[in-house]
């Protein structure tokens, strides 16, 4: 069922929901796993795939080949950009199932893992420490208060429209310090001491936050990957501006008439209870990649 916004309550929740329909396209190449056990995802009992195998969906390429999506390299970064994250057993294969289950609303986080991870930046396996994510880095300066984000070129959001420096800085000014957006005041990851980080757009790749005081916790903390975490790769720019007072008058009208929304994934309840999952045809490059 899809998502409704109520314009007179509007809030950085809806903003969420609202921008849900343009994903990032990264470089990341994943796959499914095969069928397994409830609640774990299985090793695969087929033989590894060739190393040539393609780096899209099946379903991606008949698209493709239809002349109803461009070629694969035209959908991803540019290649020294992007980032490749092999599973345990490599790249995988692409289909399979999965088993688990939601106990309630606020059991999802691990679906949200599975299915739509995109943080800031990822952590390795030991949790120490912080590797390229959505964004290729982010630098520090030496005393830790500034941090200086570094995109990758030729990302994308799922619609096709290229992910800048210009979504960032709207994301941070326009939803996270905007306090009629985000009527709770900035969230912890843009505050040093309670005084609120400063966003300057250096390039249309680059980004520099500048904290009054040391913030040394600011990497860890631009690992979150569920919904609610701050990420300033969240918010679409060139759709979300529509639904924004700062930049249309109208935008309560505009939400009623268009606050509709579909989610990432299009999903179809089988007989068991189950759900089918599918990405949209520009996600993260493979299966879904980014």
């Amino acid at each position: 069922m899809a998502d409704r916004i109520d314009p007179q309550r509007f809030s950085r929740r809806d903003l969420i929901r609202l921008g849900s329909g343009a994903l990032l396209v990264t470089a990341t190449l994943t796959a499914c796993t095969s069928e397994g056990s409830p609640g774990a995802a299985q090793a695969s009992k087929s033989a590894a795939p060739p190393a040539n195998r393609p780096l899209e969906s099946p379903m991606l390429a008949e698209q493709v080949k239809a002349g109803k999506l461009p070629p694969l390299a035209g959908r991803l970064p540019e290649v020294a950009d992007r980032l490749v994250v092999d599973g345990p057993e490599g790249l995988g294969t692409y289909g399979g199932t999965y088993r688990g289950g939601c106990l309630g609303e606020g059991d999802d986080p691990w679906l949200e893992r599975l299915i739509g991870y995109e943080p800031m930046l990822r952590v390795d396996p030991t949790m120490k420490t912080s590797m390229p994510g959505a964004f290729k880095e982010i630098a520090a300066n030496a005393d830790g208060t500034e941090y200086t984000i570094h995109m990758r070129k030729g990302m994308r959001w799922s619609d096709g429209q290229p992910f800048t420096a210009d979504d960032v800085m709207f994301a941070i000014e326009d939803v996270y310090l905007n306090d009629e957006v985000t009527a709770t005041g900035p969230p912890p990851l843009l505050l040093a001491n309670g005084k609120p980080a400063k966003a300057e757009k250096v390039d249309d790749l680059t980004v520099k936050i500048t904290f009054a005081e040391p913030k040394g916790d600011f990497l860890d903390n631009c690992r979150g990957a569920i919904w609610w975490s701050v990420n300033f790769g969240f918010f679409p720019r060139h759709y979300l501006k529509d639904f924004h007072p700062k930049y249309n008058k109208d935008y309560k009208k505009d939400m009623k008439e268009r606050g509709s929304v579909s989610s990432f994934l299009t999903g179809r309840t089988g007989s068991s209870g189950g759900t089918t999952l599918s990405g949209r045809p520009c996600t993260r490059g493979s299966s879904p990649t980014r």
